[in-house]
Parts: C-alpha cells; sequence; structure tokens
C-alpha cells in the first residue's frame, strides 16, 4: 500500500497546476471555438435567445476579407524572413564580438554594448550624444 502511495504522490503536488491550466487556458479556447460558430454580439451576451448558429459563414467570410489576408502575409513574412534574419544577425555579431581581434570590439567592451541596450536612460542619452556629434561633424 505504501508504494501505491509514493507512485500517486506527484500526480497529487501537480493536480492543483492542472486544474488552473484547464480553467484559465483550455477551457476558454473552447469556449471561444464554440462562440466562432454562432452570430454572438454584445445583445446575444444578454440575452441567450438571440444568438444563432451560423457554421463556417463567419469563417468564409474572415477568408474572403482582403485585409486579413494581408495580415496572414505579413505574419508569414515576419515569421519565415524576419526571425531568421534577426538570429542570424545576431549571432553574427557575437561571434564578431568573440573572436574579431578588431581595434573596435577592445574599444567598447562589452559592459558599454550591455548598458546601452539595457539601461534605457544610459543608452537613449548616448545615442542622443552620439547623434548630436555625428550631425556637428558633418
Amino acid at each position: 500500500m505504501r508504494r501505491f502511495f509514493d507512485q500517486r504522490t506527484p500526480y497529487i503536488f501537480i493536480s492543483p497546476a492542472l486544474l488552473l491550466l484547464l480553467l484559465f487556458s483550455l477551457f476558454p479556447i473552447v469556449i471561444a471555438f464554440v462562440i466562432s460558430f454562432t452570430d454572438i454580439n454584445l445583445v446575444g451576451l444578454a440575452d441567450w435567445s438571440k444568438i444563432n448558429f451560423v457554421g463556417f459563414e463567419n469563417y468564409k467570410n474572415v477568408l474572403a476579407d482582403p485585409i486579413f489576408l494581408k495580415s496572414i502575409g505579413n505574419t508569414l513574412f515576419y515569421v519565415i524572413i524576419g526571425v531568421p534574419l534577426v538570429i542570424i544577425c545576431s549571432l553574427g555579431i557575437a561571434l564578431m564580438i568573440n573572436f574579431s581581434q578588431a581595434k573596435i570590439f577592445q574599444v567598447f567592451p562589452i559592459d558599454i554594448l550591455y548598458t546601452f541596450d539595457y539601461e534605457c536612460r544610459c543608452g537613449c542619452c548616448c545615442l542622443e550624444l552620439f547623434v548630436q556629434s555625428t550631425i556637428r561633424s558633418v
């Protein structure tokens, strides 16, 4: 009997987290999916008798909308082109910082780059000074 209880113990500890996951994640997803097949509006929230089942009509309307199709194209462009490009550029810069013998990476240590990236006040001030000095020198 002791061995049976020892095997159940991890499930007892994880069950509250799983219940919260079901309650706040999966349940709303299922409800939204069911609602997507109806013509619900704000009036329908107050009076459930005014909600009608429309089937795939909402999906047909969305797929015929040129703005929706443009947004899908933009999203695919961002995912297929934008994300890999940023990863490749970031990796390239990191490799240059780590392995380059160039003087620029010895002049600008990582601390300055970190401050510029993650400390907003300092980064903005440094950028402003850089832009002003560039404009004056032209």
